[in-house]
Order: structure tokens, then C-alpha cells, then sequence
């Protein structure tokens, strides 16, 4: 295993909660591509992701309305902390979730199992052919089948060692594997263009698309000991 030391330590890995000012700091332009609605935006014009829930109309029932766009500046600043994990909310948002959306996330245990179920078919895979096979995750909440970065149920950070989305077993294969840079990065766009996840609640696709941005994010620095440019 390529798998560096400091991947059984939290303290090399991003937190479970990311907070959008960073990402608005550091690289706002992929703060816009995270709420970016693939679904509706042209060439000619774009569309943020809606919220597709009421959980926030108490800011403001207009530009928190379930139907109204994620705007950066609804999620940053004094509202950097809106938008958190399941894991990390209210046991009464919790509940009024899984009644109005029937939302319900699987503990890791379960995903591991199910995930290594499918994955044995694979495991005569050369390093190519396992990156680019397709996987799709329906109603995907914050993706933990595609990224485990934190427990579901707890919202606690888990090493890179032991994360099991499919995601996660492709940038491992590729870390274990690659010495090239100029490689690793081929190898890791082409992993992320084949894995799909489906959400409609806008505040969970945001985190799930945050998950897949800072699990690229864990698993560079661990492969090569620095930051990646997010230019």
C-alpha cells in the first residue's frame, strides 16, 4: 500500500464539515461549479442548483424558497455554517427530513458491504479498465456510496485506508499504483468522469459534490505531499 502514514491521522484530512468561505477564498470558481445545475444550464446560460426543501426559508422565504437557486452569497459569509451533514444536524431536522423526503443514510458498514459486493467482479481489473468503469449512485444524498470521507452517523472524519466508496477504491487503485504525476492526474479525471451520483435536494448534492472535490483534495496530498492547484 502507497498509502502514506499520516492517512490513519485525522489531522491531514479535511473536516467532515467544509466551510464554503474557504472555497469561496481560495477558489471561487469552483465554488460556482459546485452549484451549478447540470441539468438545466446552456452554453448561453447557466443555473445554480435549486434547494429543493424549506429547511431554510426561516433566513428568507423568497431566496431560500424550495424552488429558488443556491447563490454563493446565501451559503457564505454569517451563513458559511447553513449548510451542514446530516450527521451534524438537529435530531428534529433529522427526523423532518426523513418524512418529508424519506432521507436516510447508510452506515459505512453497510456501504462496504454492499460496495465489495459489487466490486469482486472486478478485481482482476488492469489499472485503466477499473478507473473508467461506470458507477452510479441513485439518490445519493451527501454520496457516501461514491465517498466515504466521514461516518455517516457520527459525521467522524475516517482514514483513507478505510473509506470504501467506489470512488474512493479507484483513487486508491491509483495511488497504490502510479508514479507519474502527469499519470495520477489522467487517471484521476478519468476516475471522477465515469462515477455518477443523483440528488434532488440541493442542500445534500452541494455536500455531496464538496465530498468528491475534498476527497480528490485527501488523496493528492497523500500521494504527493502538497496541496493541488486549484487554478
Amino acid at each position: 500500500m502507497i498509502i502514506n502514514e499520516h492517512a490513519s491521522e485525522t489531522s491531514e484530512l479535511s473536516l467532515p464539515d467544509i466551510n464554503e468561505n474557504d472555497i469561496r477564498l481560495h477558489m471561487p470558481n469552483i465554488l460556482e461549479i459546485l452549484l451549478t445545475d447540470r441539468t438545466v444550464s446552456t452554453s448561453i446560460k447557466a443555473h445554480n442548483i435549486i434547494w429543493a426543501n424549506d429547511n431554510y426559508r426561516k433566513y428568507d422565504p423568497v431566496a431560500y424558497a424550495a424552488t429558488s437557486q443556491i447563490k454563493p452569497e446565501l451559503i457564505t459569509g454569517k451563513r458559511s455554517k447553513l449548510i451542514v451533514p446530516r450527521a451534524l444536524k438537529g435530531t428534529d431536522l433529522q427526523m423532518k427530513r426523513t418524512k418529508a423526503n424519506a432521507e436516510v443514510f447508510t452506515p459505512t458498514w453497510v456501504v462496504k458491504k454492499q460496495n465489495d459486493t459489487v466490486d469482486k467482479d472486478y478485481s482482476t481489473d488492469d489499472l485503466e479498465t477499473y478507473t473508467k468503469r461506470k458507477w452510479l449512485e441513485i439518490a445519493c444524498g451527501e454520496a457516501p456510496y461514491m465517498v466515504t470521507r466521514y461516518d455517516m452517523e457520527t459525521g467522524e472524519i475516517i482514514p483513507l485506508a478505510k473509506r470504501v466508496g467506489f470512488v474512493d477504491r479507484k483513487l486508491t487503485k491509483i495511488n497504490n499504483e502510479v508514479t507519474n504525476k502527469a499519470e495520477w492526474q489522467r487517471l484521476a479525471v478519468l476516475a471522477y468522469k465515469s462515477s455518477y451520483g443523483f440528488e434532488w435536494n440541493g442542500d445534500s448534492l452541494l455536500l455531496a459534490r464538496e465530498n468528491l472535490l475534498y476527497t480528490y483534495r485527501d488523496f493528492y496530498v497523500d500521494k504527493w505531499g502538497e496541496q493541488p492547484n486549484y487554478s
